[in-house]
């Protein structure tokens, strides 16, 4: 069941989700130890949540006593004697935000799409030869207005390089990078993330992640080509990291969905730590575990739900009916629940709702027990 509770369920758990990622992301012996794969699996989880904002019958409730009645109240105050609520406006700067979000990113590529056609391009026999041999089967475009390395859109993949002149290992390293990039479907997830960026453009944690999102895929990338290397192949790809980040004319910022091959120095530090880290990573069962606790904590996130408590009205107040020990009790018969009120019945119950505080001490009386008696 969706509600607007399990909405806010489901933010707050991704925002909890990926300050982990984040904070984690920045400890290399952290990587190091459990690899990018497990990062990895946690931003997934966390986008998941994000996009599933369920909660279920039997979901264990937090009560909220001043919190959310406060903000409902809020949000149902009418607004300077117009016919609309705070909330009804909130809601409308909302998707008009998201909206806007959308169209910028939309003009951004636009552009980008634009300048590309602008640009003269050359050919290079040696980039197709080399190109050809590790199989790279998506368009490769040079040109000297290029600042460096990259790949970019995700229909019609293109890797983008610089007139450079590359050694035949520079070379092949930036290749494999790219298409590595494209074989790992980066830009489909990165176009994932602009999209919860767009839709909870106001949630700061999103933006404050997005650029780490990108080291992450960068790092996820070094990895997968890094794995099982010799320390010479590894000190050569990090000499070509540092070669392309030093001629690379500044920290270009990427049109949306895009990858480059080197970023700025503070990034690209972390990435030749663990380039040239030789240090094995932790055994598999203790990376299985932790993998473990986080599908655990994902599964477990659908059955907890936040939402209001409200005191019960007075009991002298005409028409309200008090829940006691004293004057109800619960029937539990063919596996549904019947709330009876002076032995009258009342209504029935769901699951979750045995735990509600004015339920919970009720007494359950099976119905086979009382045919027996």
């Amino acid at each position: 069941m969706i509600s607007v509770y399990s909405v806010c369920s489901a933010v707050l758990f991704f925002n909890l989700a990926i300050v982990l990622v984040y904070f984690l992301l920045k400890k290399t012996e952290f990587v190091v130890d459990y690899t990018v794969s497990a990062l990895m699996l946690l931003t997934v989880l966390a986008t998941a949540r994000l996009l599933l904002p369920v909660d279920m019958e039997s979901a264990f409730v937090l009560h909220s006593r001043r919190i959310i009645p406060a903000i409902q109240s809020f949000l149902a105050m009418p607004l300077f004697n117009l016919p609309i609520t705070a909330g009804g406006a909130l809601l409308s700067v909302w998707l008009l935000g998201t909206l806007a979000y959308i169209i910028y990113d939309l003009h951004i590529t636009i552009l980008a799409k634009r300048a590309e056609r602008a640009v003269t391009y050359i050919t290079d026999e040696r980039v197709q030869r080399q190109a050809k041999l590790l199989g790279i089967k998506c368009a490769i475009k040079i040109s000297p207005d290029i600042a460096g390395p990259y790949s970019a859109w995700i229909f019609k993949p293109t890797v983008y390089l610089p007139d450079w002149n590359f050694s035949d290992d520079e070379l092949c390293t930036i290749l494999r990078h790219e298409q590595q990039h494209v074989r790992s479907l980066d830009g489909v997830k990165k176009l994932i993330f602009l999209v919860v960026e767009a839709v909870f453009w106001w949630n700061p944690i999103a933006h404050v992640f997005r650029r780490e999102f990108d080291q992450l895929l960068e790092i996820n990338c070094d990895y997968r080509l890094m794995a099982g290397k010799e320390p010479q192949e590894r000190i050569d790809y990090a000499n070509t990291l540092l070669s392309v980040m030093k001629r690379a004319a500044g920290d270009r910022e990427n049109l949306p969905c895009s990858s480059a091959f080197s970023n700025n120095a503070g990034r690209v530090m972390q990435r030749f730590e663990l380039v040239l880290n030789d240090r094995p990573p932790k055994a598999k069962r203790a990376r299985a575990g932790l993998n473990f606790v986080f599908a655990a904590a994902f599964l477990l996130s659908f059955f907890v739900i936040i939402q209001p408590y409200y005191e019960p009205p007075a009991a002298d107040i005409e028409g309200v009916k008090v829940i006691t020990e004293d004057n109800s009790f619960i029937l539990h018969e063919d596996g549904k629940y019947y709330l009876y009120y002076d032995n009258r019945y009342l209504t029935e119950l769901r699951i979750k709702d045995l735990r509600a505080d004015n339920m919970k001490d009720l007494p359950i009386i099976e119905a086979d027990a009382n045919e027996t008696d």
